[in-house]
């Protein structure tokens, strides 16, 4: 009984020693020294909880004693987790007996809804996320603050802001009040700068960030181009995903509220909460189509699709559910996405899948931020670097790691591609091998069975030859073949006689002809024989006979011509036609003409001299380098058995 009273009466002792102590420790000026950058207030202040939001700044000022140190002490920054009360803060500070130098007050959380600053000379700022930002004191990412200005701008605001001055002199105290609320999370990292060291890390972080950002948005761009070159969708999700990141975050830092909705401050307060969502959605899609679930981790593939889903909802609930409500559904909501999303990864690493890999390396930090940031949310853990920048920071890996795994991919598809080609060509290989050992083998039989069919070859070369006898034109150009000339002849030289007129033949070699079967085939030769019929057709009467003897040799029988002249007109139209390039598939293909032209006497042997006349004159041109035409002469150089030449041309035939 003696030792409860005892107890009693010691707690009732040390409980308010222990307050005024911890008050105390609230009091304590901080020392503002023109060699310092800059100072973390963050453990150096009082706060005071204001539950119902009505406390003005008299009624703070008569509750000094009430201010207590942060329930969590942290470098980095305040927490008050997710509180609809309004916090109040209390900075003191010893301004430097040297005098007043420049010094500003940063909060670097820009999702704050409202920070009112009440400052040592009796002015007042207000600021945040739901106040237009070009209305700001300080143009920054940030809210910042001036601590010290000149009277004139106390004299500025209006009365009831004004708090009076708490010290003038140098040296004296300067007691600094900041009033914070807001309807999401309330972090608040609280930091003293001199003026010239703020400005030169303002710069630096601006730049740093600007080309970060700058390095994801050419990630986005080059990966569209890789979807436009190649047609994968995971090209086309991965630059939507880069883009959301780059919106979201340019959000959540209060790089868009400064540079692109600096007056739409009811925009800016939702837009961090939409770019997560926005981010969240891209991300798990990317996910999907990258780790190729609908494969690797069917288990999965469903979740992902449904927290993709949730994701999406949450882009429009900042228009109809309250900020703390969203703020905490993207929390959880983002936390089992990332958590679903390495769980199948795992399953994809298990299965070999290297693009799984890839990804577990670049999310697995992504998580930890992430679920440390909610833990600070939820007032778990304090404010730090890593709750305060880990999600910023990890991303920015995440994407920069994904990017070259996406790099990788595009590799692994070139290396597997070269493989297949490789096979194929392999499999086409042995398939020649195989053809040409049939190949051999055929030959071997072809060269047993020679004897047996050389007289069934024999019986079908005579029937063919019979044929050739029957038939009137040349099965490959259409024109009179030999046995159709002997009778236009014979006619011609009968109408000859009857009428006192005269005929022409002209025979027709082709200049340059061989070159063109030996460099494209026989095919293409086919073509160029054709083509030349077609020309010749067209360059003489209806009436006059055009005969292919065989080969490249040609007869034309030019009826009652009057006079050399009318002959070499029609020598010099072949001549000129055929030496015009023939196009055969696209390839111009030039040849000439060697014309040989006898004119019809009386007594002459047609089958014999007319045509010994024309070869004679033809070999005339050929021996002048072809391409031209020549009557026969008294005494020509002839070539021997040109008859027979002819007979094994039209046999060719």
């Amino acid at each position: 009984m003696h030792l409860s009273r005892s107890l009693i009466l010691l707690l009732a002792v040390v409980l308010p020693t222990l307050a005024s102590m911890a008050s105390a420790m609230t009091n304590v000026p901080v020392s503002l020294r023109p060699d310092q950058s800059s100072i973390a207030l963050n453990a150096s202040v009082g706060v005071l909880e204001d539950p119902r939001g009505e406390l003005t700044l008299e009624d703070i000022k008569s509750r000094i004693e009430q201010f207590r140190s942060p329930a969590i002490e942290s470098e980095s920054g305040l927490n008050f987790g997710y509180s609809r009360s309004v916090w109040w803060i209390k900075i003191d500070l010893q301004r430097p007996l040297a005098g007043t130098p420049d010094w500003l007050l940063e909060i670097a959380f820009p999702q704050l809804d409202r920070i009112d600053f009440f400052g040592a000379d009796g002015e007042h700022f207000a600021a945040g996320d739901t106040l237009p930002a070009a209305s700001r004191q300080i143009m920054h990412r940030h809210f910042v603050f001036p601590v010290f200005t000149p009277r004139a701008v106390a004299a500025s605001q209006p009365a009831g802001d004004v708090l009076p001055s708490t010290a003038t002199a140098n040296g004296a105290n300067a007691t600094i009040y900041l009033r914070v609320a807001s309807n999401g999370i309330l972090v608040v990292p609280l930091t003293l700068w001199h003026s010239a060291a703020f400005h030169a890390e303002t710069q630096t972080s601006y730049v740093m960030l600007t080309l970060l950002y700058g390095v994801i948005l050419m990630l986005g761009l080059f990966n569209l181009i890789l979807f436009k070159d190649f047609g994968d969708k995971v090209y086309l999700n991965f630059a939507l995903y880069a883009f959301a990141i780059v919106f979201a975050q340019f959000s959540v830092n209060g790089f868009a509220a400064e540079l692109l909705w600096p007056r739409l401050p009811e925009w800016g307060n939702i837009a961090p909460l939409v770019g997560a969502a926005i981010c969240g959605c891209f991300g798990m899609l990317f996910t999907r189509r990258f780790l190729n679930t609908a494969r690797t981790a069917h288990i999965f593939d469903g979740a992902i699709l449904a927290f993709a889903g949730l994701f999406a909802l949450s882009i429009f609930t900042p228009l109809f559910l309250s900020t703390p409500l969203v703020s905490i559904q993207l929390s959880f909501v983002a936390t089992g996405g990332l958590l679903v999303t390495l769980l199948a990864a795992i399953q994809g690493v298990r299965q070999g899948a290297n693009s799984a890999r890839w990804f577990l390396l670049a999310s697995f930090p992504l998580f930890i931020a992430v679920a440390a940031t909610v833990l600070r949310n939820i007032n778990i853990l304090p404010v730090s670097f890593l709750t305060l920048h880990g999600v910023r920071i990890s991303i920015e890996l995440h994407v920069l790691i994904l990017s070259y795994a996406l790099a990788q991919r595009i590799s692994a598809t070139q290396h597997e591609r070269d493989a297949l080609q490789f096979e194929a060509i392999k499999t086409r290989q042995e398939l020649v091998d195989v053809l040409r050992q049939s190949e051999q083998q055929l030959e071997s039989r072809v060269t047993e069975r020679t004897d047996a069919l050389e007289q069934a070859n024999a019986r079908l070369r005579e029937n063919e030859r019979q044929l050739k006898d029957a038939a009137h034109s040349d099965p490959l150009t259409g024109l009179a073949n030999r046995l159709l000339l002997d009778v236009h002849l014979q006619h011609a030289i009968k109408t000859a006689r009857r009428d006192k007129s005269s005929f022409a033949l002209l025979l027709i070699d082709l200049d340059k002809f061989k070159p063109v079967n030996d460099t494209y085939g026989h095919a293409i030769g086919d073509d160029v024989l054709r083509a030349v019929a077609q020309r010749l057709r067209s360059s003489v009467r209806e009436m006059d006979t055009v005969a292919r003897l065989g080969g490249d040799e040609f007869v034309i029988v030019l009826r009652s011509v009057g006079n050399h002249h009318d002959v070499e007109l029609v020598a010099t139209k072949i001549t000129l036609a055929i030496a015009q390039p023939i196009k055969v598939l696209g390839v111009p293909i030039e040849i000439g003409a060697s014309v040989g032209i006898a004119l019809f006497e009386p007594g002459l042997n047609v089958l014999g001299d007319l045509l010994r006349r024309a070869d004679s004159a033809m070999y005339e041109v050929k021996k002048s380098g072809g391409s031209g035409h020549r009557f026969y002469a008294a005494k020509p150089t002839v070539r021997a058995e040109p008859e027979a030449k002819l007979d094994q041309g039209n046999r060719a035939a």
